[in-house]
């Protein structure tokens, strides 16, 4: 009996100054991270319309959770970040007040941990826009046509007749009177003549009649030509 109890103290001493050899919480079991559900948040978004959020967090590698169930409806899985996959869902505004939620991952249920953290009256409005100044285009002054005053062509002049003078030459005349009948037989003799003398004063009669002749016919062409 003796021997017994010495041998187990001794058992017991060698763990006990073992484990006091060993790094601080080495024999501690590390428990497994289990997932977690929970309300993000709910807020209105700039176009008006609300957004209900959740994130599933400390999902296991290669696993994607199922959709998750609500008591506003249902939201099929989103995007993950590591091990956290987020859930939105999009409503019209109003009163909303989430009391319970759940996902499947794997075969294990996770239900929400935080129920109506954000119950609450959510009225979102689309901003206004400032109404923008139509600046309605004024048509321009009408300009008043300008009479195009057409140059026409000054008058034609009727072309004046020049009237050149013509110098009239006054072709002196001289007309040599010719003897009449009477101044002839004044210019016989009377007397019995010889024949010779009065054969004369006819010659002389005959060529000065025909010198007169030919100086008025000559005067008589002169006139025509001018």
């Amino acid at each position: 009996m003796v021997k017994f109890l010495r041998n187990t103290f001794l058992v017991l001493a060698v763990v006990l100054l073992a484990s006091s050899m060993l790094p601080s919480g080495a024999l501690a079991t590390v428990q497994p991270e289990v997932p977690k559900l929970n309300l993000s948040h709910v807020s209105c978004l700039d176009d008006g319309t609300l957004e209900i959020h959740f994130v599933l967090l400390n999902v296991p590698d290669g696993v994607t959770p199922s959709s998750l169930i609500y008591n506003y409806g249902t939201i099929p899985v989103g995007k993950n970040t590591g091990n956290v996959w987020h859930y939105s869902d999009y409503v019209v505004s109003g009163y909303y007040d989430i009391t319970s939620a759940s996902v499947f991952v794997g075969d294990v249920k996770v239900t929400l941990h935080n129920p109506s953290e954000y119950a609450g009256d959510y009225q979102c409005t689309t901003p206004t826009e400032e109404p923008t100044e139509t600046v309605t285009p004024t048509d321009p002054p009408t300009e008043e046509p300008t009479e195009t005053v057409t140059p026409t062509d000054p008058p034609t002049e009727e072309p004046t007749e020049t009237v050149t003078p013509t110098e009239v030459t006054e072709v002196p005349t001289n007309v040599t009177k010719i003897p009449t009948d009477a101044t002839l037989a004044s210019l016989l003799p009377t007397t019995g003549a010889n024949n010779s003398g009065n054969s004369k004063t006819l010659l002389m009669l005959g060529f000065a009649s025909l010198g007169a002749g030919f100086i008025l016919a000559g005067a008589d062409k002169k006139i025509k030509n001018i």
